[in-house]
């Protein structure tokens, strides 16, 4: 459950509560395991959770954070992951490290940007499905997805989603490398079909390192580029963001963040756009 706390009246209530998890799982190590519910796509998972600006704030873009949460690199190097009612299967990990899930999940309408809504879902549910491989602080993952758009808007046509992904991570000692790349059709640049049937290649690189137990370094990049120049973009060509960041551990509950950035939006037409910021704060771990 989320509650937003950053909200642009200083009147109204901001007592909303967001719930997004909410499933229920059983299994074994030798069947696997079942969820029904609803909890984070498969999808894009690797990425965004591995992201160290997960914890942090990323791009300082208010436009987008309407007073709820922050981006990271969600649409500057990788697409939401998105939370969706489903019923998916993990097989049991095998003794080679090789993993396997998929899911059937519930079918989604856009969520555009810069337009009106364009596409509704059909009858038939998205498909997600991700096998990997696990070994000595390394894994590697291959992911995709797929669903059908139906268009409610006259002269749009119907046409399907479809998204790749490979990603890999490794962790050993104090160092810290993760490097994901997603490609498609209809993946939008924040979440699924939000600029309507375009197409969509995104890549995002991170590297930590640790001098001491308490402090963290890090610098992640992303980019996101759409192929397509259609009137669900906006115009926009690329986004990405570069984005330093220290971690300080002040007690085993509380972590500081810091960080620094710059995001670079660029258009079809030519023009371009910075936008340098820097965040401060905290998280609580309970």
């Amino acid at each position: 459950m989320y509650n937003a706390t950053a909200t642009d009246s200083a009147i109204s209530a901001n007592s909303g509560v967001d719930v997004r998890q909410v499933y229920f799982s059983f299994g074994n190590d030798r069947m696997g395991t079942i969820k029904l519910g609803r909890d984070n796509g498969i999808f894009g998972a690797g990425a965004i959770f591995g992201d160290m600006t997960l914890i942090g704030a990323g791009a300082p873009v208010q436009a987008t954070q309407r007073g709820r949460v922050t981006l990271g690199h969600i649409g500057a190097g990788y697409s939401y992951v998105g939370y969706y009612g489903q019923i998916a299967y993990s097989a049991p990990k095998s003794a080679s490290g090789i993993g396997f899930d998929v899911a059937l999940v519930s079918p989604v309408a856009d969520t555009p940007i810069v337009a009106a809504p364009v596409y509704s879902s059909k009858s038939s549910p998205q498909v997600q499905a991700q096998v990997s491989y696990a070994a000595a602080g390394f894994k590697t993952w291959l992911g995709a997805k797929s669903q059908q758009f139906e268009a409610i808007v006259a002269g749009a046509e119907d046409f399907t989603m479809t998204g790749v992904e490979l990603g890999a991570s490794y962790q050993q000692g104090a160092v810290g490398v993760i490097a994901n790349v997603q490609g498609g059709k209809g993946l939008g640049i924040l979440s699924d079909a939000d600029q309507g049937d375009v197409r969509t290649r995104a890549a995002f690189v991170q590297s930590t390192f640790k001098p001491n137990q308490k402090l963290k370094l890090g610098l992640g990049y992303g980019i996101s580029r759409n192929r397509d120049n259609t009137a669900g973009t906006g115009g926009l060509k690329s986004n990405a963001n570069l984005t330093l960041v220290a971690y300080y551990t002040l007690t085993h509950a509380i972590t500081l963040v810091g960080e620094a950035g710059q995001t670079r939006f660029k258009c079809f037409n030519g023009a371009e756009v910075k936008l340098n910021g820097g965040s401060a704060g905290g998280i609580i771990f309970f």
